[in-house]
């Protein structure tokens, strides 16, 4: 059986997906934002892909027989609802270093499950490509 912190470990990965930034960000402006396209378009690709990484996790989560809990949206988050779309993405990759810090920290000590060692190489590399491609969208 695995231990429950390694669970907890796993829904703190999950949450990061499921309640990124860029999910909320999407969210939020689903009936119309400001700025321009090509933005948009990064933060819909982004947030797209962490919704899948989302459904692995919740997946291998039940299958450890665990119960997956992506919890909510930060609060914080609703700070940057009016705010122009360039500052948003400037904002999303300040945060998005910080999940990519904390994957790394986490991915280190989970190998209790076969799959998760996989999953958590996958939920890094994919972290960092966003991290990539919101520096890009930035122009840092």
């Amino acid at each position: 059986m695995v231990r429950s912190d390694s669970i907890s470990a796993w829904n703190r990965l999950l949450h990061l997906a499921a309640r990124s930034f860029a999910a909320y960000s999407i969210e939020v402006r689903r009936a119309g934002y400001r700025g321009p396209q090509e933005l948009w378009a990064v933060l819909q690709q982004i947030a797209g892909e962490q919704q899948a990484l989302a459904k692995r996790l919740d997946k291998a989560i039940r299958q450890a027989g665990g119960v997956p809990n992506p919890g909510g949206f930060p609060i914080a988050f609703t700070a940057w609802n009016d705010v122009a779309l360039g500052r948003v993405v400037e904002h999303a990759l300040e945060l998005q270093r910080g999940v990519v810090a904390e994957i790394e920290q986490a991915a280190a000590g989970l190998q209790e499950h076969p799959a998760w060692p996989m999953i958590a190489q996958d939920a890094l590399e994919l972290a960092r490509a966003h991290e990539r491609r919101l520096a890009e969208a930035h122009g840092a």
